[in-house]
């Protein structure tokens, strides 16, 4: 789904759908010696996602969601969760940042 608005510009959001799994949990370190049998990861299921897609520049992420990029760690992120937050500088490409709008025209009438 693609939205044109005010603060942020274009913005799009993609839900995937993964069926059956999510992820794979590592159980060793790496360099960790292991024998034939062993466990050595776990599969995790429940895998779907929605990616929540913005423009170079029209959002300052939150503090925890780039601590955990940083880490590579997953985000728990439920409905109405906060993401940033916007810079006023929508991406120049989109509808919403454009001249037109901004002279005052209405999102339908791009």
């Amino acid at each position: 789904m693609e939205f044109d608005t005010e603060a942020f510009g274009t913005v799009v959001q993609v839900m995937i759908g993964a069926s059956e799994v999510g992820s794979v949990k590592p159980l060793v370190k790496e360099g960790q010696r292991v024998r034939k049998g062993d466990e050595v990861a776990k599969f995790q299921y429940g895998g779907s996602i929605m990616a929540t897609l913005f423009g170079s520049g029209a959002i300052a992420f939150d503090d925890d969601l780039m601590a955990n990029s940083q880490n590579a760690a997953e985000t728990l992120v439920t409905y109405a969760s906060s993401l940033g937050r916007a810079t006023g500088k929508p991406h120049a490409h989109a509808p919403a940042g454009a001249k037109e709008h901004r002279k005052g025209r209405k999102h339908d009438e791009l």
